[in-house]
């Protein structure tokens, strides 16, 4: 099945609820701490620091990734296809006497954290059941199923790195998908990832499931989307382009 992220937090659009006020020392006119770092300062910002932060806002508001209806349509639906994709392709390997098998299937990183462009390539995992391996089952037996498919282009699999994956192109929107094998020949029907048992799993698909728990906290340590669009932005402006 194609699903989100496991946990009722992490449904796009979601009301997150008041903010809360900030909470007072006991005994001290200074706000608690929360982390392990003190802030480097108590004081409120000054005139000029406020005007600064308003200006900075403007020119981060005129460089957030923006997608059309129509490329959203397409990324959704293309997600929708390679769901279909990936369902048959682990029946077709499914052993007999081997009864409701499955796959579970989403998009996670900056698609779903909704700070994606179209050109960006969603990132998508696959988990499926035990009897379907890295090496054989997904860069053999998946990578031929796509190369015989004529809406799929650019096909390529990276295999030499933490975390192995294929590349391409579904009906012009680039994708991403990682795979992750558990210790299961059905994977339960309430499986959730934030709970599953890491060490019983291949060093492959540990490091595949981590690239989602990541989203996983961004979402929840970071629930405003206009927030998030602000962090994603000035990284992409002012960090990224010094790397």
């Amino acid at each position: 099945n194609r699903k989100e992220l496991t946990g009722p937090e992490l449904s796009p659009g979601a009301s997150v609820g008041p903010r809360k006020r900030v909470s007072m020392a006991r005994g001290s006119s200074r706000p608690e701490n929360f982390g392990v770092t003190k802030p480097r300062s108590y004081a409120y910002p000054t005139e000029p620091e406020i005007h600064n932060t308003c200006n900075l806002l403007e020119v981060l508001d005129q460089h957030h990734p923006c997608k059309s209806a129509e490329e959203r349509f397409l990324q959704s639906s293309a997600l929708d296809k390679l769901n279909k994709i990936v369902q048959d392709w682990v029946k077709e390997l499914t052993p007999r006497g081997i009864k409701e098998v499955n796959a579970i299937f989403f998009a996670f990183g900056s698609y779903f954290l909704q700070v994606d462009e179209f050109a960006d390539p969603i990132d998508t995992i696959c988990i499926g059941p035990s009897f379907v391996d890295h090496e054989h089952g997904f860069f053999k037996i998946f990578h031929d199923k796509m190369c015989q498919m004529n809406e799929v282009t650019r096909l390529k699999s990276v295999r030499n790195t933490n975390v192995p994956f294929m590349e391409f192109k579904l009906d012009g929107v680039p994708i991403k998908i990682v795979y992750a094998s558990l210790p299961y020949s059905v994977i339960p029907f309430n499986f959730d990832l934030h709970q599953a048992n890491v060490l019983s799993m291949d060093d492959v698909s540990r490091n595949s499931f981590d690239a989602c728990r990541v989203t996983n906290e961004i979402y929840r340590l970071v629930p405003c989307n206009k927030v998030r669009l602000l962090f994603h932005t000035s990284i992409s402006l002012f960090i990224l382009p010094e790397c």
